[in-house]
């Protein structure tokens, strides 16, 4: 699949579970594995990929292989006529060559392996032939020589390998096959394999160093075969009788894949156990899971797993020894990936993504639902629900899922670690459905009607019903006002989402639509009908535009502005492709960009908000993330948001966990430290001892070295003195050497020359002698010579005498031919004759031997059956003579080793009943010692019991305690509550005893000024004009409103009095109207004041009453106090500081006591009371202790007594205060009278 201009492709999720042999290592950290219809490259340290698309022919993968020299991937491919393989450059990812066998009658290639050399493939094809082929792959693709594997039983045959060390072994294993063969002369040759048992389903196979290899059966038994001979059985094979996957080979031995994990075993040091068992490690996360293929790293650092249920694992090989193997030690590759259901199918039923978030939301048939980051390219979230998920829909703030089941459906929470559900909705079988644009609606088809729901109250909007068919597709227009739908029954309408009403709508009668798409202001849509066609309508008018036909149908499409994106939907040819139509002219359908990404039909499709990324499922279980090229939108990156939903719950757990984690890192920092303190003391103890060791060393080596140094200089001098005695003796010995060797020298020189001279006369003869050969080897060339050219001319003159003899014996010749021609014709005539009739005759004779021989020859053929089948007997019998004789040797080696054995345990025996013995004197030991231990035991136990008796005492009083403490806990709860209550109604009775002593401040102040003026008038009683005066400044100061009006007028009538004269009678009158108004409102306040009096006895009465209520709760109170004393001290602690609002000098008199309210507020006033006496009765709990009591009610009771007093006073001051008033005002007007009436002039 090449990137054009419309898609390049980013990523891919998910495994082919169904290909053999599926993950292998490139090289460190490049990983090969199947996913979709392509072969994925992934680099694990970098998380990109790259694909290796399969041919235009290809229907799916079936198996991959990489070369021993990593140079080469090759991949099988399934057509429709035959299976084929590719062999691709590991570097360029381009194909190289093709392996492609005509006689192949299988539609796939079930296995494929390279040699150690990587110079030959063998490929082996599935049913129904199981056709092995060998190819040369050198330099030509060339096939050496194929064998068809099939059996009469229609056996299946699983793998085939090549010896690593002999390309030309090859081990073929199958379902009850186990054969070897040799590769001679061009051809496959059976080799005979040494094994006794019964056929068996072998599942896989491994070769090992040193040309073994191990098998694994069905039954998990793991066989060991060496040089074709069978070895053993391993001992430590698996025995729960479940199923071995696969077997990798690597250094230290091999690694065995089952059910549910990995068993690792090493090579053995014992010679009857080739192999031992290291480890079982198990994968926690799905134990029920097979291992079907493995590939170790080529460090030997990694193991790479793929398993049953589609997903890769690496496990660390480098460090087994410490690792654990009841934890968790595989580590899932990229991202847990959609795996087969209940089904077995992996197929992804629903796809959406968000606005907000790089998040796409998938769910399959394997009850999971995952979320995806698509930049990342990364899982965040995966949850597993007990029932299969139809479809999904993703808010678009990527905060909320909606989720599809069978019987109902799903809002939930998308949160830190969990998907969490918020509500249910009974709604059954929803197979599509959706978010609104603006996240406040979610549509849901219901069978043929759809129903619109409020995301956060998740309220029934509106019922939108019009289809006769189920809805397959629903589209939400820009703004959330339109909703357009199109189903089964052919029916496009358009809704408005509020009303549920039809606004628009198009039936397309004989026709249905599968899957549908607009554009967001909804004036064009794209239907896909069940005839495999494209419709495109204008849906302002509901009119056809145009149609596009689509080979091999359509499963899903997706509006991407610019292009039109449909996915293939497997009704005819190759499934799983995407195409992607160019829109928005009149070139709409035509040649549309192909991409092969999936290997099934593509389940569901959609598209990024900003249009920048086209997410597709298959029914495969792979999820493709691609990257639009042509976007819509601004291809600027945006930013997402960062928040997520976090319950308090979780919040609180994990801020506990966190404290919890605080806690144990100290803890175990103390303990670290003291630990490393008590290392360091060890340390340095035995640092003190090494040092002091290594002192005591050195001081003895140092008085070693000098006692050394003194034998040293001994020695120099013992071996000096040798030396000068030797050194004299070798010179004399010189001395005499040379004068025996000079005589011989002069021995040898004159032998020297005597054999010179004898040389020089040896080569003066050897001279002469050849050139005497010289002169007769000329003579006798020359002789030889003449005698050949005399030959040579005798046998010229003898051929010329030849060739006249034969002219003469042609011509002769020629005469003689004619006369025998002629003398032929007649004897041929006369001998036709006699031979026709011999003719007729020898026909008769061949017509009776053809019978004969016919007879003959079916005895031939019977005799030479007879002697084939004696000789397959002969040869058979020769076999199992072998046989016989192979089994006798094997036998013989068993004897011999049962001997071994049985001498070893006739020796483990004699050392088992040398231990028995001492054992039994140990064990006698022993049960002196346990009967000594017994007795102890018993003092110990006598001694035990009482204080186990006390511990039980205790117990019993701590549990009593417990409850004493438990109800203390919960009376001090109610008191508590009471105390908050009585501080509230204190806090009010302070305020309202606060504005009522404002009030009497101010009434004393007036008070006192009225009876200061008062008293200053008094004193002038002797003075009758300033006596007057001042009465009449008292009347204007202290009257009311009407009479200081009135006292004006008075001033004035007294100054025109003065001035006129003669008003002296009006005056009168005036004032006496005066006087009788007053005389009525001092008769109406002394009204009142009785009433204020009265108020205040029935108040006092109702004090009283609740004092007598009072000094009962006091009574009980102190019997109360009786059960309390035991633990009062405790309480006076726990809560004794406690404030006494009510205590100090403010109850006291005379101390700014407020008097109750006026009698305006008397309700107010007379509640008052009650909640002192609850004040009282709050104040009786045990953290105050019986004298905090005390002393609250005699506060009280002092308080009630200043009130009573302070109320009698204020009544006594008000009343002399307005009888004075009262008389003076009388006064006044009287002697006004009187002055007026004897003194008119006044």
């Amino acid at each position: 699949m090449s990137d054009s201009q419309t898609l390049k492709f980013q990523h891919i999720f998910g495994l082919q579970g169904a290909v053999k042999n599926n993950v292998h290592f490139v090289e460190e950290g490049v990983i090969i594995y199947p996913s979709g219809a392509s072969t994925v490259v992934y680099r694990s340290d970098t998380r990109e990929m790259d694909l290796i698309p399969t041919t235009s022919d290809a229907l799916s993968i079936s198996s991959l292989c990489v070369s021993p020299n990593r140079r080469f991937i090759a991949v099988a491919e399934s057509t429709t006529e035959r299976g084929i393989v590719n062999i691709y450059d590991a570097n360029t990812f381009r194909r190289r060559k093709m392996l492609n066998l005509p006689e192949l009658e299988s539609k796939t290639i079930n296995h494929i392996v390279f040699s150690a050399d990587t110079k030959q493939c063998l490929t082996l094809g599935g049913a129904p032939d199981y056709m092995m082929c060998l190819w040369n792959v050198e330099k030509a693709v060339k096939v050496i020589t194929s064998l068809s594997l099939a059996s009469p039983n229609g056996a299946e045959v699983y793998k085939a390998t090549f010896c690593p060390a002999d390309p030309s072994v090859i081990c073929v294993t199958g379902a009850g096959v186990l054969r070897f063969f040799r590769v001679l002369e061009g051809g496959f040759r059976p080799v005979t394999l040494n094994i006794k048992r019964e056929p068996q389903d072998y599942t896989c196979q491994a070769w090992l160093p040193e040309d073994r290899v191990v098998i694994a059966a069905d039954s998990g038994e793991l066989l060991i075969i060496e040089n074709f001979e069978f070895k053993c059985v391993l001992s430590s094979s698996p025995t729960d009788g479940k199923r071995v996957g696969c077997i990798v080979a690597f250094s230290k031995g091999f690694v065995v894949g089952g059910t549910g994990g990995i068993r690792i075993y090493e090579k053995s040091d014992d010679s009857r156990e080739f192999y031992k068992l290291g480890k079982i490690f198990q994968i926690k996360t799905n134990p029920s899971c097979v291992i079907t293929s493995m590939s170790v790293s080529p460090s030997e650092d990694v193991l790479l797993c793929s398993t049953s249920d589609h997903q890769l694992y690496t496990f660390s090989l480098s460090n087994t020894d410490i690792l654990k193997e009841d934890a968790n030690n595989f580590d899932v590759l990229m991202a847990p990936f959609h795996g087969p259901g209940e089904s077995q199918s992996p197929k992804i039923t629903g796809l959406d993504t968000c606005i907000w978030k790089p998040l796409v939301v998938s769910c399959g048939l394997d009850r999971s639902v995952r979320v995806w980051n698509y930049v990342e390219k990364t899982m965040e979230l995966m949850k597993v629900f007990d029932e299969e998920a139809l479809s999904v829909a993703l808010h678009p703030s990527g905060l909320y899922v909606l989720i599809a089941f069978t019987s109902r459906i799903r809002l939930c929470s998308i949160l830190m670690d969990d998907i969490r559900p918020i509500r249910d909705l009974t709604i059954k079988g929803c197979k599509k459905m959706t978010f609104s644009n603006g996240g406040q609606y979610f549509a849901v088809a219901n069978n043929t009607t759809v129903q619109v729901y409020g995301t956060y109250s998740c309220e029934l909007i509106s019922t939108m019903r019009g289809h006769n068919g189920k809805v397959r597709s629903v589209v939400f227009k820009d703004g959330d006002k339109n909703l357009m739908t199109c189903g089964l029954d052919g029916g496009v309408f358009i809704w408005n989402v509020v009303t549920g009403a039809k606004e628009k709508e198009d039936l397309s009668f004989g026709n249905s639509f599968t899957a549908g798409c607009a554009d967001g202001a909804m004036s064009r849509g794209y239907l896909i009908s069940s005839d495999n066609k494209i419709k495109e309508y204008d849906l302002n008018s509901m009119v056809l535009k145009n149609e596009v036909i689509v080979e091999g149908g359509v499963g899903e499409t997706c509006y991407g502005g610019k292009f039109l994106f449909c996915g293939g939907g497997g009704g005819g040819g190759r499934a799983g492709g995407i195409k992607a139509y160019k829109i928005g002219g009149s070139t709409f359908g035509e040649d549309p960009d192909d991409f092969q990404v999936h290997s099934g039909a593509v389940s569901c499709m959609c598209l990024s908000h900003d249009g920048n990324y086209l997410f597709s499922a298959s029914e495969d279980g792979s999820l493709a993330i691609f990257g639009v090229q042509a976007a819509t939108k601004s291809g600027e990156r945006q930013e997402f948001a960062e928040e997520i939903l976090v319950t308090k719950g979780d919040l609180e757990e994990k801020s506990g966990e966190i404290s919890r984690l605080h806690g144990k890192v100290e803890e175990l920092s103390l303990n670290n430290d003291y630990q490393l303190r008590l290392k360091d003391m060890n340390y340095k103890e035995k640092i003190k001892e090494v040092s002091d060791k290594f002192m005591t060393e050195l001081k003895n080596d140092a008085d070693r070295y000098a006692q050394l140094m003194e034998e040293k200089k001994e020695m120099e001098t013992d071996y000096e003195e040798r030396l000068k005695s030797l050194k004299v003796k070798h010179s004399e010995e010189f001395k005499e050497l040379e004068g025996g060797y000079n005589t011989k020298i002069n021995t040898e020189v004159q032998r020297f020359e005597l054999l010179v001279s004898e040389r020089e006369e040896q080569n003066r003869k050897w001279d002469e002698e050849n050139q005497a050969l010289v002169d007769s080897h000329t003579e006798f060339l020359q002789d030889l010579t003449e005698e050949y050219d005399k030959k040579v001319e005798a046998e010229q003159n003898q051929q010329k005498e030849l060739s006249e003899a034969k002219d003469t014996m042609v011509d002769k010749f020629t005469v003689t031919k004619d006369m025998v021609e002629e003398d032929a014709e007649f004897e041929v005539e006369d001998l036709k004759g006699k031979y026709e009739g011999k003719l007729n005759a020898e026909r008769k004779a061949t017509l009776r031997l053809r019978g004969e021989n016919g007879f003959m020859k079916k005895k031939y053929d019977a005799m030479i059956k007879d002697v084939s089948d004696q000789r397959e007997e002969i040869n058979a019998l020769h076999e199992k003579e072998k046989e016989l004789h192979e089994s006798i040797k094997g036998l013989e080696k068993d004897i011999q080793g049962h001997k071994k054995e049985i001498r070893e345990r006739e020796e483990t025996i004699v050392d088992k009943e040398k231990r028995i013995y001492d054992l039994k004197k140990k064990n006698q030991e022993l049960e002196k010692f346990k009967f000594v231990l017994d007795y102890k035991i018993k003092e110990l136990k006598r001694q035990i019991e009482p204080r186990e008796n006390e511990i039980g005492e205790m117990k019993n009083m701590i549990e009593e305690m417990d409850l004493e403490l438990e109800q203390y806990h919960k009376s001090n709860s109610a008191l508590d509550l009471m105390i908050g209550e009585l501080r509230l109604k204190m806090d009010g009775m302070n305020r309202e005893i606060l504005a009522q002593k404002k009030t009497i401040d101010v009434g004393n102040e007036f008070i006192k000024r009225f009876r200061r003026d008062l008293h200053v008038s008094v004193q002038k009683i002797g003075k009758s004009k300033e006596l007057k005066d001042s009465v009449t400044n008292l009347y204007k100061q202290y009257a009311q409103n009407d009479l200081s009006l009135t006292g004006g007028g008075g001033g004035d009538g007294k100054k025109g009095g003065a001035g006129a004269g003669g008003g002296g009678h009006e005056v009168q009158n005036e004032y006496n109207r005066q006087r009788e108004h007053l005389e009525r409102s001092v008769e109406s306040l002394k009204r009142k004041i009785g009433k204020d009096v009265d108020l205040h006895n029935t108040d006092h009465a109702r004090l009283i009453r609740e004092n007598v209520a009072l000094t009962k709760e006091i009574n009980e109170l102190r019997r109360e106090s009786k059960d309390l004393d035991l633990q009062g001290a405790n309480m006076e602690r726990m809560y004794g500081g406690l404030p006494m609002p009510m205590g100090g000098g403010g109850s006291k008199p005379g101390t700014g006591v407020i008097a109750p309210t006026p009698p305006t507020n008397a309700s107010s006033r007379r509640s008052k009371p009650s909640s002192v006496g609850m004040r009282s009765a709050s104040g009786a709990n045990p953290g105050g202790g019986m004298d905090g009591v005390m002393r609250d009610l005699e506060e009280q009771s002092k308080t009630i007594l200043s009130l009573e007093e302070r109320i009698e006073s204020l009544r006594g001051m008000m009343g002399a205060g307005m009888g004075d008033w009262m008389d003076g005002g009388l006064g006044i007007g009287g002697e006004g009278m009187f002055a007026g009436g004897g003194n008119p002039q006044v």
